[in-house]
């Protein structure tokens, strides 16, 4: 028997079945990622796009949406409900830091456009350093942070405000 459009063949231990897949057409509906703070970072990013040329006092230049856009996906890619909140500040030259700081580890990315980013990880306590290239590829960042220790605080700022 062969599988048609409409029909997928599963293999099972005593034979095969065949299941009816509706003609209909079908929707994904993919949710915002239940990392606990991605309203807080959209809301930081859209704080950053409304800068105006100069906002530091001097030439300082405002970040553009498609540095945003990579920005919220790398740390929507590396982040959980676990991950300490990450700072998120603008540079001068239409770029930005996403830093995390916990109890001498320190991950730092530098977006400097749309995937052209460059990330640093620094553990104190182990003496390890290294220094990454990215574009796509999140993996190795995904890692270091999830080596953050989960009960510091990644913006002291933010603790003492809140």
């Amino acid at each position: 028997m062969n599988a048609t459009n409409e029909q997928i063949l599963f293999s099972e231990p005593r034979g095969a079945q065949i299941v009816e897949l509706s003609k209909a057409p079908q929707r994904i509906i993919v949710a915002e990622p239940d990392d606990g703070f991605s309203g807080e970072v959209t809301a930081r990013l859209q704080e950053l796009l409304r800068l105006e040329p100069g906002w530091d006092g001097y030439r300082a230049k405002p970040i553009n949406l498609q540095l945003a856009i990579y920005s919220q996906n790398i740390i929507s890619a590396v982040c959980s409900k676990h991950t300490p909140r990450p700072s998120i500040v603008p540079g001068t030259n239409e770029d930005l830091q996403i830093e995390w700081h916990v109890n001498g580890v320190h991950v730092e990315v530098h977006v400097r456009g749309p995937n052209d980013a460059i990330a640093y990880y620094e553990n104190e306590a182990e003496n390890q350093s290294e220094e990454l290239q990215m574009k796509a590829d999140f993996r190795t960042l995904a890692t270091w942070i999830a080596d953050l220790p989960e009960n510091g605080i990644a913006n002291p700022r933010a603790a003492q405000e809140g």
